[in-house]
């Protein structure tokens, strides 16, 4: 996923800082606010898959007590 969320946020952030909308048209603007949302949405998966994934690993590696 990782990988997947680095190209969306790459593609946004291109979107949003080049004039783009000036010379292809006002389309680019609601492209650059899919793809912000694409972006938004994996990086907050993301985040959520790692702090899920560092639980379970705390849970493995937590002594019995006995």
């Amino acid at each position: 996923m990782g990988k997947l969320k680095t190209l969306a946020q790459a593609v946004a952030l291109s979107l949003a800082l080049l004039p783009l909308s000036t010379i292809v048209g006002d389309w680019v603007v609601w492209g650059n606010i899919v793809t912000m949302w694409i972006a938004v949405v994996l990086t907050v998966a993301s985040g959520i898959d790692y702090v899920l994934t560092e639980v379970r690993g705390a849970h493995r590696s937590r002594p019995t007590g006995r």
